[in-house]
């Protein structure tokens, strides 16, 4: 045990609730389809180890990174062919290495997941803590209180020992220092989640107007106007109320073609997940069963395309389940959104990969269209949307979008087809 120190933390309320369930848990964290890295002391602690068990199989199952190491990610686990299990995860699914030599065996990747912790320096917390929805007994603890998601600051005692503060002393990567952007990130989150929360409009709406913020604060920095931003947030922070933006959310005109482009787009994002993530493999068995029961008109070639069963999909979904989900279940898609608002996005997460605040709403509005697609694609009409249904959608959504760089293809490839403008946003939430 370390030393004691006092952190400003800033958290959402279910946080402190939060316990991993271990054995019990449908989607154990050691099998899945992911990168585990090892940190170099942990690594250390491997090539020390006296146990000739242990010190065998680490050779067989560690190996170094090689491209671009760094102290937290500098080894990682090996796993198996056509499998994703991690080597060490026992026949009861838990874990090897914790239950023969302890926790302080564990890398820090280990101990933390599914928590997520980010250092602060010069904000008004030190850290901010909060827990990725690809934990299924995460979603449950998160999204089912029908009330809207609230936080809570705290001067918390922690050992520095700890995994969370050993997370929470890490610096942000270069890059995330202050630009014209990150400087109002706090401000931008703020107003984000402000508007999240309005249940005056529909999800979507909130998603778009979040949206037409972050264009608005894109182009004043583009212009050389970044004195203006905090007023223009301020502008969509207080305006949301009353209902001010109704107007400005319905002087879009309909483009069946752009709405075909914006399927084509979700559709080749859906088929790269699908052969990357093997856990993803029966939802979307079941989805494309769905789309194959559609029977759309072929193209001008005579000939029907997978992006055309898809956008007859993406159509038909809205009238007969989409409402339905709504009406039940909102408060779920809205803090899950409003969690990824918090713990993804801001402030401006992917600035330093060269997208803009605008991009960063992008990958906001995928994460809407592909939850919507995905529990619409898979629902059985039986049995209705269930909590273990919606649980188990939502989990696999936020490990294909939170546990990679697949975000970053909103500027690989959906902006060199046109498709990175407020109206491309406009048909990804429609």
């Amino acid at each position: 045990m370390g030393a004691i120190i006092k952190r400003k933390t800033l958290k959402p309320l279910y946080y402190s609730k939060f316990q991993c369930i271990g054995a019990a848990c449908e989607a154990n964290c050691c099998d899945r389809p992911w990168r585990i890295f090892i940190d170099k002391n942990t690594y250390t602690k491997y090539k020390n180890s006296k146990d000739a068990v242990f010190q065998e199989k680490v050779a067989r199952s560690v190996k170094r990174v090689r491209n671009k190491a760094n102290d937290g990610q500098y080894a990682e686990f090996v796993f198996g062919k056509g499998g994703a299990k991690c080597p060490f995860q026992a026949e009861d699914g838990l874990c090897e290495i914790h239950r023969d030599l302890g926790e302080k065996y564990l890398s820090q990747v280990c101990k933390i997941y599914p928590r997520l912790v980010r250092a602060m320096p010069g904000k008004e917390y030190d850290m901010e803590l909060s827990v990725s929805m690809s934990c299924p007994h995460a979603v449950r603890l998160a999204l089912f209180n029908e009330a809207p998601m609230e936080f809570e600051g705290a001067l918390e005692e922690l050992d520095t020992d700890s995994a969370v503060v050993r997370a929470g002393l890490v610096k942000p990567a270069e890059g995330e220092e202050p630009t014209s952007y990150i400087e109002n990130g706090w401000q931008l989150r703020e107003a984000a989640i402000a508007i999240m929360q309005d249940r005056t409009y529909s999800i979507a709406e909130r998603v778009f107007i979040i949206g037409m913020m972050l264009n608005k604060i894109t182009r004043l920095h583009d212009e050389g106007k970044a004195e203006e931003i905090p007023a223009a947030i301020a502008m969509y922070r207080d305006g949301i109320s009353g209902g001010s933006f109704s107007a400005a959310l319905g002087g879009i005109e309909q483009n069946e073609f752009m709405q075909y482009k914006v399927a084509q787009a979700l559709n080749m994002a859906i088929v790269s997940k699908q052969k990357k993530y093997s856990s993803f493999e029966n939802l979307m068995k079941r989805f494309f069963s769905f789309l194959g029961a559609l029977k759309p008109e072929p193209g001008e070639n005579g000939k029907i395309e997978a992006s055309t069963y898809f956008y007859a999909f993406c159509k038909r979904i809205g009238e007969e389940y989409w409402d339905e989900f709504l009406k039940d279940w909102a408060h779920v898609l809205e803090n899950y959104l409003v969690n990824f608002i918090f713990s993804e996005i801001f402030p401006l997460k992917y600035h330093s990969k060269g997208l803009n605040p605008y991009h960063h709403a992008l990958i906001l509005g995928e994460q809407y269209a592909l939850l919507k697609i995905l529990l619409c694609g898979n629902y059985g009409p039986q049995e209705g949307f269930t909590k273990q249904y919606i649980t188990k959608v939502v989990s696999q959504v936020a490990e294909m979008n939170q546990h990679s760089d697949d975000p970053l293809k909103i500027a690989e490839h959906y902006k060199p087809a046109g498709l990175d403008g407020l109206p491309y946003l406009y048909y990804l939430l429609a």
